[in-house]
Parts: structure tokens; sequence; C-alpha cells
């Protein structure tokens, strides 16, 4: 199976950036329509002149603005690697294989624990609507902040999402709808191999 993007935010330019180390995490929400199986996630990041080690990102499930629960799936990167401010690098972390349900909301939860120096996660311009998480306990309790999301892509295996067939017609070949994409009440679908998925931009509402 090949690997695609489900569901993002995308900002153009970042907004800014917020600093985590030690017991500092920051999570950002997204909502997940179709069920597949994650793979990783990619997080717009940077060096904040030190060395921020290894950082640690998992998904949790979210109710209320905020992280709940263990993790669900996990994956780690060398924070020490990546490029100094205000230089940033968007940087794939491969998550342990988990099961994302269809239509729930999720955490993906930022630290980088052992850091001597921070890391830093930039967001987006302010958007009515989203919104994301701060903890200054390792996670323990977590304050939500309104109106701002983290420039996020979430990516997963294939196949695993689909559209009825009603939404296209049973009468439009394969080979036609292969690799196209069309807009249907505001959502946009992608056909991936001549499966139909559903690729959410979470920051668009839709």
């Amino acid at each position: 199976m090949c690997s695609q993007r489900y569901t993002y935010f995308d900002p153009d330019p970042p907004g800014g950036a917020v600093a985590f180390n030690g017991a500092t995490w920051y999570a950002t929400i997204f909502y997940n329509y179709n069920k597949h199986i994650l793979s990783s996630v990619k997080l717009r990041l940077s060096e904040l002149m030190g060395n921020p080690n290894t950082i640690t990102v998992s998904i949790r499930l979210h109710a209320l603005g905020k992280p709940i629960g263990s993790d669900l799936s996990s994956g780690t990167t060398d924070g020490n690697t990546l490029p100094i401010s205000p230089a940033t690098e968007l940087r794939e972390i491969n998550m342990s294989p988990y099961q994302l349900s269809g239509y729930t909301l999720y955490a993906i939860v930022v630290r980088a624990p052992t850091g001597v120096a921070s890391a830093l996660l930039w967001w987006g311009s302010p958007s009515a609507g989203e919104h994301y998480a701060r903890s200054n306990d390792s996670g323990v309790t977590w304050t939500s902040f309104a109106n701002t999301q983290f420039h996020f892509e979430e990516w997963g295996d294939s196949g695993s999402g689909s559209v009825d067939k009603s939404i296209i017609g049973d009468k439009v070949s394969l080979e036609a709808i292969r690799n196209l994409e069309f807009v249907y009440g505001g959502r946009n679908y992608i056909s991936k191999s001549g499966i139909w998925v559903y690729e959410s931009r979470y920051h668009r509402n839709v």
C-alpha cells in the first residue's frame, strides 16, 4: 500500500511559532473523516539555537479542546538536525501503525522532554474555529487556545476510505476517474488508483 495525505492544515505564510521542551508540550487538533491506518505526521519545525534532542509526536483522543487518554500511536525525530530559526522544515515523523476511526477528533501531541534548548512549532494565521492546546506539566493538564492551528499533515495507507459510488455514478470507468480530483458538497475527493478518498483540509471546515 502507498501512503497519502488525509488531513492537513497548510498556512501560507506561517504566522509564527511556539517554543517547547521539557515539561512544555503542545497539541494540535484535527477531525478525521475516513477510517484508515496512520503512517506518518508532518510538522513545520525548527531549532532555537541549542539541542532540543529527541522530539516525540503522538496521537491521542480529543475532548473539549484538549488531548485525553494515553498515546494511541507515536514516533520520534532528531530535533538536533532541524534547521535553526527562522529557517523551517516540514519534518516527517514515522508513526507506529494505528487505525484512525472515521468522524473522530484526534490530537497530535508534540514534546521534547530531554531538550537542553527549545524547538519551535509553527502555526498559521488566526483562523476562526481552530484551536490548539498547551501543557506545562508534561501532559497532565492542558489549556486550550482558540482561533489558531499548527501546520500539520497527517498521512496514512490508501484504500481504506471511500465514497459512495452514487456521488459519481456507476457509468464512469475507473480509467476515466483515475488520479483525478473533484469537489462535491464542499468536500475535496481525490482518486488514488481508482479509489475515491476524501481529503479534508481542516481549517477550511469542510
